[in-house]
């Protein structure tokens, strides 16, 4: 009975040492292949009596890099960046004046910045943000930006405002085990939903502004072979 619990109690410890912080560095890989994929489609307004702006976006965003450790930190560098999909509409409304803007009338397009990978606990924490531009385009003085996913913690992505309280049926927490990190190949997904209401002050009286998208976020992790 006594060496019955002893080996379980092993089995306890090796168990639980491939999914604590204090996983061994000489069994893990010195480089991994990252590849993340952000995908969003959205909508935003602005409107305030007889004028309107309603716009509409899709996007699809490649992003390729290599993760070296280094001592107990993990190092992120950048390797190829491609933004694979962007349309976008925009719709405005002045009294009787209508005015329609394509994919092609928008001047700037988003842009993913991949800031960091971080060990917390036993997991390591991809840090990111989409950033936009100031919508609507067809207000010259616009100076509201559009919100695009960011990762938890992040505040790149939404200037002025608290991107994780408004995160609903889902998570922005882009989070893996370090445990997974020897199994080879992972692949993980993260899809959540955003959302945003309230008054943006402009020339001295108050636009109702809405924005929302819905997106998944990609990781592959894929140990790197020289």
């Amino acid at each position: 009975m006594q060496r019955s619990r002893r080996r379980l109690f092993i089995r306890t410890i090796i168990a639980l040492g491939l999914s604590a912080a204090l996983l061994p560095a000489g069994r893990l890989p010195g480089k991994w292949d990252i590849q993340i994929i952000v995908e969003a489609e959205g909508r935003y307004g602005l409107e305030d009596g007889g004028e309107r702006h309603e716009g509409s976006f899709a996007l699809r965003i490649h992003w390729l890099g290599l993760m070296e450790r280094d001592d107990e930190d993990f190092l992120l560098l950048h390797k190829e960046y491609n933004l694979e999909k962007w349309e976008a509409e925009e719709r405005s409304s002045r009294g009787e004046a209508l005015e329609l803007l394509k994919t092609g009338d928008f001047p700037a397009h988003p842009e993913l910045r991949v800031n960091y990978v971080i060990q917390e606990g036993d997991s390591i924490r991809f840090d990111f943000a989409v950033l936009g531009f100031k919508i609507p385009l067809a207000l010259s003085e616009a100076d509201s930006p559009l919100i695009l996913p960011s990762s938890t913690g992040n505040g790149a992505g939404a200037p002025g405002r608290a991107y994780d309280r408004n995160v609903h049926g889902g998570s922005n927490l882009i989070s893996i085990p370090l445990a997974a990190l020897l199994k080879g190949p992972e692949v993980r997904k993260f899809p959540w939903s955003w959302n945003y209401r309230g008054w943006l002050p402009h020339q001295g009286r108050n636009l109702l502004a809405t924005q929302s998208h819905d997106a998944i976020v990609t990781v592959s992790i894929t140990p790197h072979e020289e």
